[in-house]
């Protein structure tokens, strides 16, 4: 069965809406316990949005990540944004505010990452900003959000099997959004924001229809590779 369907873990302090443009359709809320409960059973594709990714440990550490990273190896589809990328990340080091954070993480599915990208990461979603994205190999740009995101430039991809960039930053050719597979399964990141509705991050009209070309620009080549990935389960 290639039928999408989708979980989108509410991590504390995230709402759990997607854009309504947004490829990947509903997905069904999972708050904290229900990984542990058996919920990840009847999904194919695991949603983890922004969030601190100490939030999500809190929560998943032990039998939580022992479970998602089992769905991840038995074939599930991980979809990691901004902080959901960070979290798989072995290692992390953060700049936060005035101070550098740094942590390890128990799924650790790629080695160390560094981030944010310039400045040091401030909470208020007013910080954040609109950055130029373009899909690998083309040269005109969409627009996307970014608040806080790692900084792929230096990430060791040596150990990530099928490892692919799908969309860069504009600026310096840095992976924006990836994939890679581990175990049968399929880990797409995402250092940008794909997840939050434009009424949430802007009031500037001007821009709203920019944006949410990017959204459905974004979504729809993830939506892509993910259906592409369930077809190949089945073979």
């Amino acid at each position: 069965m290639t039928d999408l369907r989708s979980g989108i873990y509410l991590v504390k302090n995230t709402k759990g809406e997607l854009p309504s443009n947004f490829p990947l359709g509903k997905a069904l809320a999972l708050k904290k316990g229900d990984i542990r409960a058996g919920k990840l059973d009847d999904l194919n594709t695991l949603i983890m949005p922004g969030g601190a990714s100490s939030r999500i440990a809190k929560e998943l550490n032990g039998e939580g990540n022992q479970i998602l990273k089992k769905f991840i190896e038995k074939g599930g589809v991980y979809l990691g944004i901004c902080g959901g990328a960070y979290y798989v990340a072995s290692e992390v080091e953060f700049r936060y505010k005035t101070r550098p954070l740094e942590r390890e993480h128990e799924l650790s599915l790629h080695p160390k990452v560094k981030g944010p990208r310039g400045e040091s990461f401030k909470e208020e979603i007013s910080y954040g900003h609109f950055v130029d994205i373009k899909k690998d190999g083309e040269i005109k740009p969409c627009i996307a959000f970014y608040h806080g995101g790692a900084d792929y430039k230096s990430l060791d991809t040596s150990s990530l099997e099928n490892f692919e960039v799908l969309f860069r930053y504009a600026v310096d050719d840095s992976p924006a959004v990836f994939c890679f597979k581990h175990g049968k399964g399929l880990v797409v990141l995402s250092s940008i924001h794909i997840d939050i509705p434009f009424e949430r991050i802007s009031q500037n009209e001007e821009i709203r229809e920019e944006y949410e070309k990017g959204v459905e620009l974004i979504g729809t080549d993830i939506n892509k590779r993910i259906k592409k990935h369930l077809r190949s389960l089945k073979n």
